[in-house]
């Protein structure tokens, strides 16, 4: 597992694993977010993970029942994750119990799938690869 922290900002952790087998990025975000620069280092953490690793977009598993995002910043939080998918990630699959994650991540045609577990998350990607279409924008729910 690769651990990113962030430094300079109030703390907040990235865990990172890539699952060979699955051909799927799993990320554990520990870390409120509640100001721009904290959003951007957020960002960065991720765009640099998984461009410096693999050479194309890959599948995400975002775990996120220890993330938030404050009100405040929850626009410009969105944008980098729009900016996120654009770039870096074909399917994310965001594995959170809290209500916020269906409306803050649906964001510029990026409808990532939500699910209780990580099992039903990864059950999904699998079920989208095997879908005609390579579409970046899901209405998927596990």
């Amino acid at each position: 597992m690769n651990i990113a922290m962030v430094t300079g900002c109030a703390p907040g952790t990235v865990d990172f694993h890539y699952d060979v087998q699955s051909d799927i990025v799993f990320a554990r975000t520990r870390w409120k977010i509640e100001s721009s620069a904290q959003a951007m280092s957020w960002y960065e953490l991720h765009a640099r993970y998984l461009g410096a690793r693999f050479s194309r977009s890959k599948d995400l598993v975002a775990i996120h029942d220890s993330f938030e995002v404050s009100l405040s910043v929850v626009s410009l939080w969105q944008r980098y994750s729009a900016r996120l998918h654009e770039s870096r990630v074909r399917v994310s699959a965001v594995v959170s119990s809290k209500p916020w994650s269906r409306v803050a991540l649906a964001t510029r045609g990026v409808q990532p799938i939500v699910s209780a577990t990580v099992v039903d998350a990864v059950a999904a990607i699998l079920a989208c690869r095997r879908q005609p279409t390579n579409a970046k924008a899901l209405s998927l729910t596990a």
